[in-house]
């Protein structure tokens, strides 16, 4: 019997709406929970059930797909890798709505493990689709992030916009919540508070909601970063405080360390020494199982050393400081093996013990090399490491020194004549080797500005044929527009400009304050660092030459010449780079150049 026309019109829409939804009703169910935020582990139990029943075999491939993008959002990637090399590729590829899902959880997979040129293409392949708009929104989600992470902001807010209106059509609220968060995290990044704020407010509202303790945890570890960038630490206490309500039996460990620490800090930074250690104390009491429990405890650690050593409990502050150190080994991670090494080298700096302090400052230097392994070299780096042994090779001979004068007093006793000439040789004898380490340091200064200069220049001439790809990293966009920042301040000596700012800079280079900061900091520095060290060095030229009209000038006017307004931090910033004053240093360079023309 043959159909009318109409008919098989009919069920051909039919088909058509209901393409998406003809799997089996649990397969839908476990398909339906991906897409409820944080119900991961709930979906990895349902389709583990599934799986053992009788299946289609697209069916059991979805539930596959399903299964690799829960690990992924559950930060499992070894055990997503390892389920996506299990998948039937070539079939899936073949099965136009599997390979639909294919390249949304693909996509998914490839952003987690930060391979964002690959990620983007598989989720640019979603979006062209038809099939489900829930996927559709989170692609345009990852899609979003993408574009912010490279610096495109208003193709990030569109797509980021049409995430949001497709999840609100599917009636998933806390996925617009989700999409909120991101967009205020954005806004905290730009430094926009009261636009970050707002977004946060907004993800709040739904989340609360939908009674989803876990996001709105990490909404208040949000909002409690960004009070303690402000420096408004009270504020972020109450929040800390606030966010105590949001913990559970589900509250994963990662997340409690991370709110203890920064609990922590807070109580550091308002002096609270016995609180802070207590919220300390609890991230090195929390079991462990995370791959982040090194970094965490070791922070934690260090955190209890600092708040030790302010209340001047020098051997409490050393044994956690040295705890520190071996989760640091334990680890492998530099950044805490330079964190850890460093507060040692403090530490003994505080409590006089030079050589101490020397050796563990040296042993920073692998940090330093591996760096250098992953980028150009960070020359600043280098040189303020190298400054800081001077000072303390300085500080230990200042002790020597001390000890020298000290069995001089002891001799006191024994005769006065023999007192009065034992103490001449031996100020003599200080003074002498006073002098001679202050000649050191400004000639071990001069070499140090002038070894920067020439590998500045290096680099400079290295960098100025690298172009940024679609492919280049974020190091290399930082590197990048560091290198063009140092240019643009060396040519004409634009650091002598007293109205310098990061905004004013900038504009000056056709950047914004968010990437000119993050390629600062990239390399270990403030912006007003990085002037002040120019300047710095500008000032080191003058009053090493004699023959420099300005030499002779009052420190006051040299100080406003190189760019400083106060006379006050143009001395802390100076004897924080050389390890002298200024006035010990134009004395000392003077004394040199005399003794190098005799």
């Amino acid at each position: 019997m043959k159909l009318p026309h109409f008919v098989i019109f009919l069920l051909l829409i039919i088909g058509c709406k209901t393409d998406n939804r003809n799997f089996n009703p649990i397969v839908n169910k476990v398909l339906d929970l991906f897409f409820i935020e944080n119900q991961y582990d709930e979906l990895l139990k349902e389709s583990t059930s599934l799986l053992s029943q009788p299946l289609k075999t697209e069916e059991k491939n979805l539930l596959q797909l399903m299964r690799i993008g829960a690990f992924c959002e559950l930060g499992l990637k070894d055990s997503a890798s390892l389920a996506f090399e299990t998948l039937d590729t070539l079939n899936i590829q073949k099965n136009k709505r599997l390979n639909f899902w294919y390249n949304s959880i693909n996509g998914l997979r490839l952003f987690r493990s930060n391979n964002y040129p690959e990620a983007y293409i598989s989720l640019s392949k979603v979006i062209k689709e038809k099939y489900d708009d829930r996927a559709i929104a989170l692609s345009l989600r990852l899609l979003a992030r993408i574009h912010y992470t490279s610096g495109d902001t208003n193709k990030a807010t569109e797509w980021l916009a049409q995430s949001t209106d497709l999840f609100t059509k599917a009636g998933l609220h806390k996925s617009v919540a989700i999409n909120h968060k991101i967009l205020g995290r954005y806004y905290a990044s730009k430094k926009e508070f009261v636009k970050a704020t707002e977004r946060f407010e907004m993800a709040k509202t739904g989340l609360e909601t939908a009674n989803d303790s876990i996001e709105l945890f990490y909404i208040h570890i949000n909002l409690i970063a960004m009070k303690n960038f402000q420096g408004k630490y009270g504020e972020a206490k109450e929040l800390a405080k606030a966010n105590s309500v949001y913990i559970t039996d589900k509250t994963d460990r990662q997340a409690l360390a991370l709110l203890y620490n920064n609990q922590g800090e807070i109580e550091f930074l308002l002096q609270n020494y016995d609180s802070c250690r207590f919220y300390y104390l609890k991230t090195l009491e929390l079991p462990l199982g995370f791959i982040t429990d090194n970094i965490r405890r070791g922070n934690a650690c260090i955190g209890i050393s600092k708040a030790y050593m302010a209340e001047k409990k020098q051997h409490q502050s050393l044994q956690f400081a040295y705890q520190a150190l071996q989760l640091s080994k334990m680890s492998n991670l530099p950044e805490l093996q330079y964190n850890a090494n460093r507060n040692l080298a403090e530490l003994y700096q505080t409590l006089g013990q030079f050589e101490k302090a020397n050796f563990f400052l040296s042993q920073t230097t692998p940090y330093l090399e591996d760096l250098n392994k992953k980028s150009v070299e960070n020359s600043e780096t280098v040189y303020q490491s190298t400054i800081n042994q001077i000072e303390l090779e300085n500080d230990a001979n200042k002790i020597k020194a001390e000890k020298q004068v000290y069995k001089i007093f002891i001799v006191v006793g024994i005769a006065f004549t023999v007192l009065l000439l034992i103490f001449g040789i031996s100020t003599y004898r200080l003074l002498h080797s006073r002098n001679e380490v202050l000649k050191a340091l400004v000639k071990k200064n001069l070499q140090l500005i002038d070894d920067e200069r020439k590998l500045n220049k290096a680099l400079h001439i290295q960098l100025s044929t690298k172009k940024l790809t679609r492919k280049s990293t974020d190091e290399d966009k930082d590197q990048l527009l560091y290198n063009e920042l140092t240019g643009w301040l060396q040519q004409g000596k634009q650091f002598l400009r007293k109205d310098l700012t990061a905004e004013i800079v900038a504009r000056e280079l056709g950047t914004n304050r968010e990437y000119l900061s993050r390629a600062v900091s990239s390399q270990q520095l403030h912006f007003n660092e990085l002037i002040n060290k120019y300047r710095i060095e500008e000032a080191v030229k003058i009053l090493s030459n004699k023959c420099d009209k300005r030499n002779k000038y009052n420190l006051n006017i040299i100080a406003s010449d190189v760019g400083f307004k106060s006379m006050s931090v143009f001395i802390e910033a100076f004897r924080k780079q050389t390890g002298l004053n200024p006035a010990q240093f134009r004395c000392t360079a003077c004394s040199n150049e005399k003794v190098e023309n005799s």
